[in-house]
């Protein structure tokens, strides 16, 4: 499967960092393609199970899952 084509991706009701969406994506990798993350710095977590990122692309998602994004800040 390629998860670059989104266009195959069902269109799932996810709720991501808290926040209701609904967003063609079928894998992890392709759902932070299309919210625009870049990916170098983040982890994800599924439903409160961390994904490792060797298995972003691999990870179906389903529709109400429950997705946490996080990203380091620098400051103080």
């Amino acid at each position: 499967m390629n998860d670059n084509l989104m266009t195959d991706a069902p269109v799932l009701r996810l709720t991501v960092n808290g926040e209701g969406q609904q967003v063609a994506a079928a894998s992890v990798r392709a759902l932070l393609e299309a919210l625009g993350y870049d990916g170098e710095f983040i982890a994800v977590a599924v439903n409160q199970s961390v994904v490792s990122r060797g298995r972003w692309g691999e990870d179906l998602l389903r529709d109400g899952d429950d997705i946490e994004i996080v990203s380091p800040r620098q400051g103080g």
